[in-house]
C-alpha cells in the first residue's frame, strides 16, 4: 500500500530552494512524498528507494540472481513468499523453491525440503527436485546414494 503524501512534507533541499524562488519540488514516483530531483536520480523518496521499491534502479543490481554463501541459487522475488530466505527483509527466494513450485504448480508444504537428485545446488532443472519431509532426508539421501554406487558396480561388471 503506497504511503500517504504529508502536508508540508519537504526535504532540506527542496525547502533552500524555496527560499531561492527555485522550482524544483516534484513528487515520489511511488507514493507522492516531495522530494528534490536534483539530488535523487531516481524519482523516490529516501524512504521507497530503501525498501526495495523498485531494486532494478539500484547501481549494483545484477539481474536479481545471486549465489548465496551456502551453494544455492537465489532469485529476487518482490512479492511476499512463504519461503523467503531466512525470513529475512530482502525479497529473495531459493531457485529451486520456485522451479518446483512451478512445475507442480503448488507451494512448497510447510516442513518440507527441496533434494537435488544429483547432489549439485545449483543444478535446478525439473526432474533434478523431489521434494521430501527433513526427518527423511538424511536416510532417503544415504539410500539414493547407495543404490546409485550399485548401479555404477553393476555397469561395470556387465561391460566386462
Amino acid at each position: 500500500m503506497p504511503r500517504q503524501a504529508k502536508q508540508n512534507n519537504i526535504s532540506k533541499w527542496a525547502q533552500w530552494d524555496r527560499k531561492r524562488k527555485i522550482t524544483t519540488n516534484n513528487q515520489c514516483k511511488k507514493c507522492g512524498t516531495l522530494i528534490h530531483w536534483r539530488r535523487n536520480k531516481t524519482g523516490l523518496c529516501n524512504h521507497c528507494a530503501t525498501t526495495g521499491a523498485i531494486a532494478f534502479m539500484a547501481s549494483n543490481w545484477k539481474g536479481g540472481r545471486k549465489l548465496s554463501s551456502n551453494g544455492y541459487i537465489e532469485v529476487y522475488h518482490p512479492e511476499p513468499h512463504p519461503h523467503r530466505v531466512f525470513m529475512r527483509a530482502t525479497p529473495y527466494v531459493r531457485e529451486h523453491i520456485l522451479i518446483w513450485e512451478k512445475t507442480n504448480g503448488k507451494l512448497l508444504p510447510q516442513g518440507y525440503v527441496i533434494h537435488h537428485l544429483n547432489g549439485i545446488k545449483t543444478d535446478n532443472r525439473p526432474e533434478n527436485l523431489v521434494a521430501i519431509e527433513p526427518h527423511n532426508h538424511g536416510g532417503w539421501t544415504y539410500s539414493q546414494s547407495l543404490q546409485k554406487r550399485i548401479r555404477e558396480l553393476e555397469e561395470q561388471l556387465l561391460s566386462k
